[in-house]
């Protein structure tokens, strides 16, 4: 994070999903781990998308990627089939989300694959589905 919470430094660490193989290869989620003291990181909370969430979530399911530029305490993140999630960590023992959005799928898909997702720090989102292109929404939080 560009920014200290609550006095203190963090990363965000996002697993990824390698395979369309949910059944046996784990979700991913994200972490948030304290590197006040780099030499010693302390991973604090991590944050998960409950599979029951989401209606269709054929293939991977699971955290992707973050936005790459931060700008306040919620972030944008990619879950492929679980969409683009706004997930809050000004409080980082406990990540809550505050928004989602997932696409239709593609003609001949059971499911989003979101994939990227780009944040303009003006209320834009830009979110990539690997098989169903560009979605442009704009964020009220």
């Amino acid at each position: 994070m560009p920014f200290k919470l609550r006095g203190r430094d963090f990363l965000v660490v996002t697993d990824e999903h390698t395979t369309d193989d949910r059944y046996t290869d784990p979700s991913p989620f994200m972490w948030i781990v304290d590197i006040t003291d780099e030499q010693h990181p302390i991973p604090v909370s991590n944050y998960i998308v409950p599979e029951s969430a989401v209606e269709n979530r054929a293939g991977r399911f699971g955290c992707h990627q973050p936005q790459e530029q931060v700008y306040d305490t919620i972030l944008a993140i990619t879950w492929f089939s679980g969409g683009l999630r706004l997930v809050n960590i000004a409080n980082p023992y406990r990540p809550e989300e505050v928004g989602y959005f997932i696409p239709d799928p593609a003609k001949g898909y059971r499911s989003a694959q979101s994939n990227d997702v780009f944040y303009d720090g003006d209320g834009l989102l830009y979110v990539i589905d690997r098989h169903n292109g560009l979605d442009i929404l704009e964020r009220t939080k």
